[in-house]
This record gives structure tokens, C-alpha cells and sequence, in this order.
């Protein structure tokens, strides 16, 4: 068993492979088990030497067709596995062959396995509002996690301008989210300033980075700062005598 590897991201394609040969002596009534996780969806087997393989989803099992019954020394067949994982858990893969007649130096079939950590997925909100008139209002961004870790998850997180700037329309914000175990969701607040300037509406990032047991599925959130602050129309006084005739205009 080959390949796979030790965690993957909830709703990935995993990819590895196995092998079944005989690297010493003739082998006779040779027996082959594959099993995968019960319930995986987008199991694909693709295997050497006129050998084919499906999938039982409800048990787990491979059923092989074509496979040799007695073996030579060399001789075998491979297969490529993949698989789409599942949102939260592990997956496993083990694998076993057997013999009748020669078991070299065991004295119980050759038996593989490997083990995949499933970690969950981190994303994170957009989010659009108006920027007041004075003072400084939140823009708050919701990191979530994908399903709940049995370990602690850990992710960086930073502002970026994207139009509005730094300083003047947002306040540089960045640190690290800490997922205690069965966590699934923590806020970003970000400081946005209000002001009376007619302006168009501007955009800042939010952006995830290096994540400790977790992917990162979305890791872009986008401030839309709202402008509210529209022109402001004015009428005048006037006063003049009416004149003994015809019209006067008043402007």
C-alpha cells in the first residue's frame, strides 16, 4: 500500500495505490483482500495485467476479476485507487494476500494498511455595510470550520487593501484564530471608518493563512465599505421688491 497520505482536506480527491506479488518461489491457490472505508463516494480502481476491480460501497470490500491464482516469482498486478473523502473521520485501506502453498518466511498472509486523517475545511464570510458618519464601526468576518477536530486548530489571518486603504478607511488588522476541539466558528472584527465624504463604495480584504490541522477552503473574505453619504441640496432666501410691473424673477 502506497501513496496515500497521512491527512487530507474534507471533500478532496485522494489518490494511492497497492500492489499484490510474489518475490520468491511458485505460489499456488493465491487469495487477494482490498478494503476500503464503507460508504466513500467517488471510488475509482484501475488495475494492471487484465485484473478489474469495483467497489462495495456498503461493506467496504473489492471484488477483483481476472486475478491469478498461482504465482511466479515477479509476478503480480497493481492497482490505483482514489477516492473523494468523506467531511469528517479517516479512511482506511488494507490490504492482504495469501497463499496455500508458500508463505516464505511468515508464517500468516502479508497484510498492508494505511490510514487517512480527514481535517476539516476553514472558510470565511464577505461582508457588506455602511461606514457611518464618525467614528469607527466593525466589520465582522466568521471564520467556520467545515465539521468539528478532535485537536485544536489553528489559523493566521491578515487585512489587505482592495481600493480602500489602510489607515485612512479600515484599520490594519491581523492575529491567529485558535479552534479549541468541537469549535466550529470564531469572528474577525475589523475596524472600518465613518466619515461624511461622498465617495464610492471600497473593498479591503481579510486573508487566511498557514493552518495547523485544517484546510483552507475559502480563504478570501471581501469588506464591501458602503458609502452613505450623499450630496447635500440647499435652497437660498431671496428678497426684492416686486417692481409696478410686468414680473419680477426671484433666484
Amino acid at each position: 500500500v502506497s501513496g496515500f497520505p497521512a491527512s487530507a482536506g474534507a471533500a478532496s480527491t485522494v489518490r494511492g495505490g497497492v500492489s499484490y506479488s510474489n518475490t520468491r518461489g511458485t505460489a499456488a491457490g493465491v487469495g487477494y483482500v482490498l478494503r476500503l472505508t464503507a460508504g466513500l463516494s467517488g471510488v475509482t480502481l484501475t488495475c494492471t495485467n487484465g485484473v478489474t476491480a469495483s467497489y462495495g460501497s456498503g461493506t467496504g470490500l473489492v471484488t477483483f476479476t481476472g486475478t491469478p491464482t498461482t504465482l511466479t516469482t515477479g509476478q503480480g498486478f497493481t492497482c490505483s485507487v482514489s477516492y473523494i473523502t468523506p467531511g469528517s473521520g479517516s479512511v482506511r485501506v488494507s490490504s492482504r494476500i495469501s497463499t496455500t502453498t508458500y508463505q516464505g518466511m511468515n508464517a500468516a498472509p502479508d497484510i498492508a494498511s494505511v490510514t487517512t486523517t480527514i481535517l476539516p475545511t476553514l472558510r470565511i464570510s464577505d461582508i457588506s455595510q455602511a461606514e457611518g458618519n464618525s467614528g469607527t464601526m466593525n466589520f465582522v468576518f466568521t471564520a467556520t470550520l467545515s465539521g468539528t477536530s478532535a485537536t485544536e486548530v489553528k489559523v493566521n489571518y491578515a487585512t489587505a487593501n482592495s481600493g480602500a486603504t489602510a489607515g485612512s478607511d479600515y484599520t490594519t488588522t491581523s492575529g491567529t484564530l485558535t479552534f479549541s476541539p468541537g469549535q466550529t466558528s470564531k469572528t474577525i472584527p475589523v475596524p472600518v471608518a465613518g466619515d461624511t465624504v461622498v465617495e464610492p463604495n471600497e473593498r479591503f480584504l481579510v486573508n487566511l493563512s498557514n493552518p495547523i490541522n485544517a484546510t483552507i477552503a475559502d480563504g478570501q473574505g471581501m469588506g464591501l465599505i458602503l458609502n452613505d453619504d450623499g450630496p447635500v441640496l440647499r435652497i437660498n432666501d431671496v428678497s426684492r421688491g416686486a417692481g409696478n410691473s410686468s414680473t419680477t424673477a426671484f433666484t
